[in-house]
């Protein structure tokens, strides 16, 4: 429909989901190859576009982000999704106590690198696109905490246990087992966005973000009526 519309190019949004369970940094070159039906659906997206793009000539750009956050108070925005477990979860069971590494990026840089895929002469490609900082959620708990005045209680979930719970679908999947992912961190590299989209990763940070939301919150919590 695109290309009858004469759209002469495109940029498809996938997800970092499409990516083969592995230990380390996940660059565009990695395995494709997802463990779960979310990842599984983005990566049939892109083989969609790409056989459509080849079939009309039409140049086309793919972006691989992870959780996307930001200030905009919606239900599917990750700075309101944590917000709200921290909020209702008086105990907070996590693998290896969250002391592990994810990949998130803002709302704002996303839509820039959506922006420079229209315009790069890089195309035909797929691009990482997340912050330069990684984040914790021991981290987000703690600021939780800091801002709020409480938080839930971390109930960590030792990697002997978590690998157990998790052996059957890793290993019907082809997968590592859980806890050599999560100790290595779920991350990817964003130096070929920052090389041919100008995609600038330092531009905002989850934490400082998640900060101000629940400022905003607390605020409004004790605002008058």
């Amino acid at each position: 429909a695109a290309a009858a519309a004469g759209v002469q190019r495109f940029v498809h949004m996938s997800s970092m989901a499409v990516y083969r369970d592995f230990v380390g940094l996940r660059r565009e070159s990695a395995p494709l190859g997802p463990a779960n039906a979310y990842g599984l659906g983005k990566l049939l997206g892109e083989q969609m576009h790409q056989a459509v793009a080849a079939a009309s000539d039409m140049p086309y750009v793919i972006l691989r982000p992870p959780c996307v956050y930001g200030e905009t108070h919606a239900a599917t925005d990750w700075t309101e999704i944590m917000a709200k477990v921290m909020r209702r979860a008086p105990l907070l069971p996590l693998p290896m106590g969250g002391d592990f590494a994810l990949s998130m990026v803002h709302v704002d840089s996303l839509a820039a690198a959506c922006i420079a895929g229209l315009t790069t002469d890089s195309v035909n490609a797929a691009y990482n696109a997340h912050d330069a900082q990684d984040v914790r959620i021991i981290d987000i708990v703690a600021i939780y905490r800091r801002v709020m005045g409480r938080a839930p209680l971390i109930l960590p979930i030792p990697a002997i246990l978590l690998d157990t719970l998790t052996w059957l679908p890793t290993t019907l999947n082809g997968g590592l087992p859980l806890s050599h992912r999560m100790r290595e961190g779920i991350v990817s590299d964003t130096t070929a966005a920052a090389r041919y989209l100008a995609f600038d990763a330092g531009a905002h940070t989850f934490l400082d973000t998640f900060r101000e939301v629940l400022t905003s919150h607390r605020q409004a919590m004790v605002r008058p009526l």
